[in-house]
């Protein structure tokens, strides 16, 4: 039976601080991260029963994989990546783009998702984009927002790819991405030279990383006891890697994935793959921290 556990983090503040001076403070989004993404939902759909939403993703995030390198960054992108700022005018481009790929590789199970764009780019689209920029409300259109998200991620992906991370600053609110704005969804420790053992909170919109000290909470900044919880009793992918960290302070918790315990994992796949922990969180109480991408298409 799986188990729900709760742990404390065992990594001491002064190894923290003595890693955090030496690291970078943002991670750019990498020129693989689509395809990467893509392979890690093909592999989570073949990890659990009834996932053929995971495959259906996969074949989305392949797609914004070609529209990243086939639509660049606009030149003249400068921080802030405002949401408030017009349009981009590829916006168009890119949603045909992943409607045609879906539509060549996933026609009966995207359907839903691609029907409203088949014939050409709604009016709704414009409002639709301004209110997941924004976070000014929920759009009711499920399938036709989650594929509009898809396109602002490409679009703004490539615009952070085309920015120096060195010219990013920490937010005045540490749980904002420094390169556009939007609210972190998840977290990763991350594993390799200066960054191993560094919490690094992620952009759902941009795709950056930024770190974040793993002595407080992501989303108040206390100071008290960050505990970990875990879904204890399961050896499949992604349960290693996955984790939920609560605060007591605000009564919230965010997604954490640990590198270590398993290098593939992805701060969007294994989130929407061990939608179980979320459960059992808001079982606890608890609140969600960070928006989590594409959750409507849940078959």
């Amino acid at each position: 039976m799986t188990r729900f556990a709760r742990h404390t983090p065992v990594i001491s503040p002064e190894q923290i601080l003595s890693s955090a001076d030496a690291a970078p403070f943002a991670l750019p989004p990498s020129p693989d991260l689509f395809a990467s993404r893509s392979a890690r939902f093909a592999y989570l759909a073949h990890q659990q029963p009834h996932a053929a939403w995971l495959d259906v993703l996969a074949g989305l995030c392949q797609a914004q994989h070609e529209a990243l390198g086939r639509y660049p960054a606009d030149q003249d992108a400068v921080l802030p990546l405002a949401a408030t700022a017009p349009l981009p005018g590829q916006l168009s481009d890119v949603l045909q783009h992943l409607v045609h790929s879906l539509e060549r590789t996933h026609p009966k199970q995207a359907a839903p998702l691609i029907a409203p764009f088949r014939q050409a780019v709604p009016p709704a689209v414009e409002p639709i984009a301004r209110s997941l920029l924004t976070g000014s409300g929920m759009v009711q259109d499920g399938a036709g927002r989650s594929l509009i998200e898809a396109a602002l991620q490409v679009i703004w992906t490539a615009r952070a790819r085309s920015l120096p991370a060195t010219a990013l600053q920490p937010a005045a609110e540490r749980d904002l991405c420094p390169c556009c704005g939007t609210p972190a969804s998840t977290a990763l420790i991350r594993i390799g030279g200066s960054i191993a053992g560094l919490r690094f909170l992620h952009c759902p919109l941009c795709n950056t990383q930024w770190n974040a000290m793993r002595a407080r909470c992501t989303s108040c900044e206390s100071v008290r006891e960050v505990a970990q919880h875990r879904l204890d009793g399961r050896t499949d992918a992604p349960w290693p890697s996955a984790a939920a960290e609560s605060c007591d302070a605000c009564g919230s918790y965010r997604k954490l994935f640990n590198l270590d315990k398993d290098p593939a994992a992805d701060p969007v796949a294994d989130d929407l793959a061990s939608l179980a922990l979320d459960v059992l969180m808001g079982e606890a109480g608890l609140a969600r921290n960070g928006h989590l991408p594409f959750m409507e298409l849940q078959g």
